[in-house]
């Protein structure tokens, strides 16, 4: 499912318009936190896409729309996950239609910043961004105080960061991860800290800044273990590995690569296993190592072609 650029302007103004007719629905939470909490709980609880697919339609059948705004969202980030994102794109949409139709902020917020994310995995950074700044936009004009609305700020920050990042706008990207990181690090939220850590080490690397880059994939490091996050450490084992790439340390870079895609092998997120398996591409050319370089490329291009990632496949066939 596509849906076309409104223009920033454009959504702003729907925004606006929404808030300017719904105020007294936008200064009050639409549903209690334990209405909320026994949605999320019963979604959870449906072990796999098939099962939480039935709940959602029984759901929205019977007329729960709290319990099918989260089914959705829930089952969208399943289907990102497995790195099926054209799914994952329908479903978020669909949550933030039914989201958007009782003007819940909360749940219209993260299906925002949900359909920013699949945008911007599937590489369509234009209206990603729209997204996200919707998102950050409703953020801001919002009474609610609880810990989803402060995490959906800091989604919404890190997404237009990473979007700022992807284009090369180092200073606006600083700017959006570093307000990401303050609020991640008041929420106590080690996965939060450790991404916006790992992205400002970026700004740093792009940069040319490697010392300081250093410091801040070591402290993504430090906050991914804190959190047992095997996600974010095999990501940090790329992140060195770029670094050693850069000085010609190639064994350390392999390494590094290597320890990264280890902890991934088993994983369903294509995607993220995608960029390793470049790097290990990568480092294996530079030493000219012909056959273990054709064996990543041949394998990785399999999986971008399996997902559509035409971003990888560009990066593949160069």
């Amino acid at each position: 499912m596509k849906r076309e650029p409104l223009g920033i302007l454009s959504s702003l103004l729907v925004i606006v318009c929404l808030l300017a007719s719904s105020c007294k629905q936008r200064d009050s939470i639409t549903f209690t936190a334990a209405e909320r909490q026994v949605a999320d709980s019963l979604v959870r609880a449906a072990r796999d896409i098939d099962s939480l697919t039935r709940l959602q339609v029984r759901l929205e059948r019977e007329g729960d729309i709290l319990g099918s705004i989260v089914a959705l969202r829930v089952l969208g980030d399943r289907f990102r996950n497995e790195s099926d994102f054209d799914r994952a794109l329908t479903t978020h949409s669909e949550g933030l239609k039914q989201a958007e139709s009782i003007l819940d902020t909360l749940e219209w917020v993260q299906a925002l910043n949900n359909v920013g994310t699949d945008y911007r995995r599937m590489g369509i950074l234009d209206i990603a961004q729209e997204y996200h700044y919707q998102a950050w936009s409703l953020c801001k004009v919002t009474t609610d105080t609880s810990f989803v609305a402060i995490k959906n700020q800091a989604k919404s920050l890190n997404g237009l960061g990473n979007i700022y990042l992807t284009l090369g706008n180092y200073e606006r990207a600083d700017s959006a991860l570093r307000k990401a990181l303050v609020v991640e690090q008041q929420l106590g939220s080690m996965v939060g800290v450790a991404i916006n850590y790992a992205n400002l080490g970026s700004i740093f690397e792009h940069r040319g800044e490697i010392d300081s880059a250093w410091v801040y994939y070591r402290y993504s490091m430090e906050a991914n273990q804190k959190a047992e996050s095997t996600l974010g450490i095999a990501l940090c084992h790329s992140y060195f590995g770029s670094l050693y790439e850069q000085a010609q340390q190639y064994d350390k870079a392999a390494q590094e690569y290597e320890a990264g895609y280890q902890l991934m092998r088993g994983s369903r997120d294509e995607w993220h296993k995608l960029n390793l398996l470049v790097a290990l591409a990568s480092v294996h050319n530079a030493t000219r190592d012909d056959a273990q370089m054709l064996q990543y490329l041949d394998q990785a291009r399999s999986n971008a072609e399996k997902i559509e990632d035409k971003e990888h496949l560009a990066d593949i066939y160069t």
